[in-house]
């Protein structure tokens, strides 16, 4: 097998962040860049008009998409339409956020900052799956899609749980390497104080 040193492992395991990372940097970028523009078409449809308001353009697709979801997830677990109502002209922020959040951690995840990205990462995933792909409140033509899309956030989970416990058990084994390196050292240094006062005894 290989050592742990040679470039086969370290390259393989840069792959796999980066395979694991583009789809957060992707999904992300293009949520940032479509609130983006959603933002901006309403202010650019004001300054066009002079005597009235204009009326606000449609959303995006994935705002528009992840409205419609998270209305009907809110709707499931009883909250009433004011509520609704009021939440829904701050879904785009919520979106955007999301956005964020995948494109920085993706990015943490490449540069090697595995400890506190993957756990980031797999929080995103544990919030966003059950209300963009709540298939479970959807009618059987759509719910087979949605559960596959599901199950595939499930699979990135897992390649997830498999990176942070790798780097977890790579800081345990150092830190055991450290203590063990740390133990030899405090041994050797006293048997090398003790050994001349025995040998003096003896000689005496």
């Amino acid at each position: 097998m290989a050592p742990m040193t040679s470039p086969v492992p370290i390259a393989a395991k840069l792959l796999g962040r980066v395979l694991i990372a583009s789809v957060f940097l992707v999904a992300g970028a293009m949520k940032l860049q479509e609130v983006a523009a959603s933002l901006s078409a309403p202010a650019s449809a004001s300054s066009s008009s002079s005597a009235s308001a204009a009326p606000a353009p449609a959303a995006t697709a994935t705002v528009a998409y992840a409205s419609r979801r998270l209305d009907l997830v809110l709707a499931s677990l009883g909250a009433p339409q004011a509520v609704l109502a009021a939440l829904r002209p701050h879904h785009a922020i919520l979106v955007a956020l999301v956005g964020l959040g995948e494109v920085v951690a993706g990015a943490a995840l490449v540069g090697g900052r595995a400890p506190w990205a993957a756990p980031s990462l797999l929080a995103l995933l544990c919030l966003v799956t059950p209300v963009a792909h709540c298939w479970w409140l959807l009618p059987p033509a759509s719910a087979g899609l949605e559960l596959g899309h599901a199950i595939k956030n499930a699979a990135i989970a897992g390649a997830l749980v498999l990176e942070w416990a790798a780097v977890a058990a790579g800081a345990g084994t150092a830190a055991a390497a450290a203590a063990g390196r740390g133990m030899a050292a405090a041994g050797g240094g006293g048997r090398d104080a003790g050994g001349p006062g025995v040998g003096g005894a003896k000689d005496e």
